[in-house]
């Protein structure tokens, strides 16, 4: 099992991610919705564990783009609950694994079966064609809010974003994050810049179904509150723990990872609302996979409370699913509104108008 660590790469992969490629669209109702070309009617439907285990047995290997500091402790656990499986991991931060997938499939290249990349992702290649949609046991399991209704993309892993501040230096802390323009706050903001792509900019493009035709007004409020701005969540963080800024918008998980004694605190903003911003990691089935069924079972079991998700939480990330094993101190506590998908759907849609929005308001 890998020890906690702060994801610095995987953040700043993020932001990289969602101004190289297209992204995915979510439905009104709750539950995102992955718009795209990808054949939906082509739905696989596994309805039982049991079978799933027996078809995949016959393929026997999987080949997986995905994260190298998730690999080691996910192929372990896998290989321990199926001893006669192979597991052919690349370890490629999500942006890279997605290039590398894009990059095959110009070649015409299938031997990927499953990726491992960022929503904010998942559109290019549903316009391509190139995802299976495949309805696994455990799909249900995952926070409705997470969920995709045409089973193109799993998540498997939260990103939520807080506001996370300096114990010493903030007491009155911002409900919501209109209020961020208030003067009180004015030089006391840091974020990642968003026009980067990042936890910033999903997190204001959240504000403007909130906002309305008052949201660009915002944003420059906003900017002329002065707010300083970085390259990274964590770099934002590390100045709220300098005391540089007493309050940044940042990662739940430098909360949950920081040493004991660490002056930093977390405040669940938009709860009178929308609720916290989430992002997540994804695992998709390529249309062309050539160990279908396999690919299926390693994300049913990426999925599994006892499983997947057991060791996610266990390296210090959140998980998607509920009654997670030791999960306690890494997921959002009990009652704390997480936004569902359906509140970026306009900038998941879209990220180059949002984009575009940012760099004229913030530079970049």
């Amino acid at each position: 099992m890998l020890s906690p660590t702060r994801p610095t790469r995987l953040l700043a992969g993020a932001a990289a991610g969602v101004l190289a490629l297209s992204t995915a669209a979510c439905g009104s109702s709750g539950k995102a919705a992955t718009a795209g070309k990808s054949d939906t009617s082509a739905l696989k439907t596994y309805t039982d564990v049991a079978s799933l285990e027996a078809e995949a047995k016959k393929e026997g290997t999987v080949s997986v783009f995905m994260a190298p500091e998730f690999a080691p402790f996910l192929v372990k656990g896998f290989q321990k609950d199926y001893p006669w499986a192979k597991v052919n991991a690349t370890g490629l931060e999500p942006p890279a694994a997605a290039a590398k997938w894009a990059t095959e499939l110009s070649a015409n290249v299938h031997d990927m079966d499953v990726a491992s990349i960022y929503i904010t992702q998942v559109k290019q290649f549903t316009d391509k064609g190139a995802v299976a949609p495949v309805q696994l046991p455990n799909d249900s399991l995952v926070n409705p809010a997470l969920q995709d209704s045409n089973h193109l993309f799993h998540a498997t892993i939260e990103f939520p974003y807080v506001l996370l501040y300096n114990t010493k230096l903030v007491t009155d802390k911002p409900a919501n994050l209109k209020e961020l323009t208030d003067p009180k706050w004015k030089g006391k903001l840091v974020m990642d810049n968003p026009a980067l792509g990042g936890p910033g900019g999903l997190t204001m493009a959240a504000m403007k179904a909130d906002l309305g035709d008052q949201w660009e007004q915002w944003l420059k409020d906003l900017k002329a509150n002065d707010v300083n701005l970085t390259d990274s969540s964590s770099a934002s963080y590390d100045a709220v723990v300098r005391g540089e800024r007493p309050l940044c918008i940042c990662s739940y998980h430098d909360f949950i990872v920081q040493d004991a004694g660490t002056p930093v605190g977390v405040q669940f903003y938009n709860q009178d609302s929308t609720g916290v911003i989430p992002q997540a990691g994804t695992m998709e089935i390529a249309a062309k996979a050539p160990h279908p069924a396999m690919a299926a079972l390693w994300i049913n079991w990426v999925l599994s409370p006892t499983g997947g998700q057991a060791a996610i939480a266990g390296s210090g990330r959140t998980p998607v699913t509920q009654n997670v094993p030791g999960a306690e101190k890494v997921s959002v506590p009990n009652g704390v509104k997480v936004a569902p998908f359906s509140v970026l759907a306009e900038y998941l849609k879209d990220p180059n108008s949002f984009i575009t929005v940012y760099r004229k308001t913030f530079g970049g």
